[in-house]
């Protein structure tokens, strides 16, 4: 299995990209541009997106047939989607969303502090400093221990966090496994869903990972999408889940 400490020059070099990002798109704010790699949506833009791999009514329906007070995570994205999604339904009790930079308005800032939604702001993604103490400590305060649903569709965000993207129009595998195993540490094993893009061109790669993934004791429900040209998938997380992601065929060990 692959140690993230093998890879400390490289996460180095997404973390020094995620910071340059965070700089340019804090100028255009500043200036009044139209900012990069935010993609604000809320429940009908997340619904279209991932409508493959979702019920009829979307989210609503996929959290409203949770119990209460469940946790979210929505990796790559600002808080509104979360915000939507508990004032809809009324049953999330701790939400976070990890953004490369804050634009809340005063208002959203205090509605998401009544609905117990914290937006973090930290381009460090990838390294272990970065943001799973915070997190941890945000699901202790909730007496949780683990996100009951996690959402992320970085979209473009590939570009902000390797460098080679804009070359060769594919993140590099390691980065893909990274992210997904990051975000899966945080499932709760008690039926957690992930719905998570992944930003990989061959369809045969991504159906022999998927195939890993089954046969490691991940509940997988995944379809291809030729628009954005990845996948889109449900990962379910069982007691019977492995702790961690299969690694991506081919990918070096």
């Amino acid at each position: 299995m692959i140690k993230e400490k093998d890879y400390a020059k490289y996460l180095a070099e997404v973390r020094r990209s995620c910071l340059r990002w965070q700089t340019l798109e804090q100028r255009r704010f500043e200036s009044g541009a139209i900012i990069h790699g935010i993609y604000d949506l809320k429940i009908p833009g997340y619904n279209k997106h991932f409508e493959m791999v979702l019920p009829n009514r979307g989210f609503e329906e996929v959290i409203e047939t949770m119990p209460n007070n469940i946790a979210v995570l929505d990796a790559f994205a600002p808080s509104s989607f979360i915000r939507d999604l508990s004032i809809k339904t009324g049953k999330i009790g701790l939400g976070v969303a990890l953004a490369l930079n804050d634009y809340r308005t005063v208002e959203e800032k205090l509605l998401d502090e009544e609905l117990n939604i914290i937006q973090l702001k930290n381009a460090d993604v990838y390294t272990s400093r970065f943001w799973i103490d915070d997190v941890n400590a945000h699901l202790a305060k909730f007496s949780k221990s683990k996100f009951d649903v996690i959402v992320c569709s970085p979209y473009d965000g590939w570009e902000i966090l390797d460098k080679n993207y804009i070359n060769t129009s594919r993140p590099d595998p390691i980065l893909v496994w990274l992210v997904t195993q990051k975000l899966w540490k945080l499932l709760s094993n008690d039926y957690g869903l992930m719905y998570v893009q992944f930003p990989i061109k061959d369809n045969n790669l991504l159906q022999e990972w998927f195939s890993k993934m089954k046969r490691s004791g991940i509940i997988v429900d995944n379809t291809y999408s030729t628009t954005s040209s990845s996948a889109l998938a449900k990962l379910i997380k069982t007691k019977k889940s492995p702790i961690n992601i299969p690694i991506i065929p081919g990918m070096h060990i």
